[in-house]
């Protein structure tokens, strides 16, 4: 069950992070815009990141996979030197819920 909600919460952040891309980019030819590995590597969340609720106070590993589950949430990361500091959730709009 651990790993399953840790895939969710991943995948969710792949889609929010590959949504937010600008549409020039979605259309770029010759893999210019693509996301290479080392960029996906600061969109993990690990047991470091500090996770946020929609208000932004810190929650626990267990609440942030609790709400991530709910399939409710988007991630709001902060990326620094490559590496996600900062998993602020936020409520997905119905676009968003769409692409999920």
């Amino acid at each position: 069950m651990k790993y399953l909600t840790l895939f969710m919460a991943l995948s969710m952040t792949l889609f929010t992070c590959i949504g937010n891309t600008s549409k020039s980019k979605e259309h770029a030819e010759d893999g210019i815009g693509q996301i290479t590995e080392q960029q996906m590597e600061g969109f993990t969340v690990t047991d470091e990141t500090i996770k946020k609720d929609d208000d932004g106070n810190v929650i626990s590993n267990e609440k942030f996979s609790e709400l991530m589950s709910t399939g409710e949430y988007v991630l709001n990361p902060k990326v620094e030197n490559g590496k996600m500091l900062e998993a602020k959730l936020q409520k997905a709009t119905p676009e968003q819920l769409k692409m999920l």
